[in-house]
């Protein structure tokens, strides 16, 4: 009698753990977003090492992520990259973080990205503030070359990112 109760209990908490509401349950979310660079500062400061690298440090960027799918990817980023061009080869590597202001919340995030000879290539990842507290953020960008269909500013350059939102809080870049 007792092991039956047992499995009675246990075969109830069971069908209540997977009776949640869907609804209930944070969602991974796949996204597809486009980010445009409107505006590049000089550098704070530049040097070229012995070794023919030029160091760029203190970048400040401007870009405006778009998505037509997911409102917490679309808004205003501002970001300070820092980058290391190899003058022989052509080599260039690049990371900084930066602040994502949407109308959802606000992505702090962390980039590292090369540019390559199909262009430049991103990887990066973030935390969710101000309403996005609970989610965490990581794609992967890959260059995309004009003409842009209505893009938010005046620009040469956008990568086009894969990625998903998650919930957690994810590394802290």
């Amino acid at each position: 009698m007792k092991k039956k109760t047992l499995l009675s209990l246990a075969l109830i908490a069971l069908l209540l753990t997977s009776a949640v509401p869907a609804a209930a349950r944070s969602p991974v979310t796949h996204f597809v977003a486009t980010a445009y660079v409107c505006a590049q500062e000089a550098p704070v400061k530049e040097w070229i090492s012995e070794d023919g690298v030029l160091h760029q440090r203190g970048v400040l960027m401007r870009d405006e992520w778009r998505s037509e799918h997911e409102p917490r990817l679309t808004g205003s980023e501002i970001a300070i990259y820092h980058q290391d061009i190899n003058l022989h080869t052509g080599a260039v590597q690049i990371w900084g973080t930066g602040t994502v202001l949407t109308d959802e919340g606000t992505w702090y995030i962390g980039v590292r990205a090369e540019l390559t000879a199909d262009g430049l290539v991103s990887h990066g990842s973030g935390y969710g503030a101000d309403g996005l507290e609970e989610y965490f953020i990581s794609w992967r960008g890959e260059q995309i070359f004009p003409p842009f269909e209505d893009p938010p500013c005046e620009t040469d350059t956008a990568l086009l990112f894969t990625g998903v939102i998650r919930p957690g809080s994810g590394p802290r870049p």
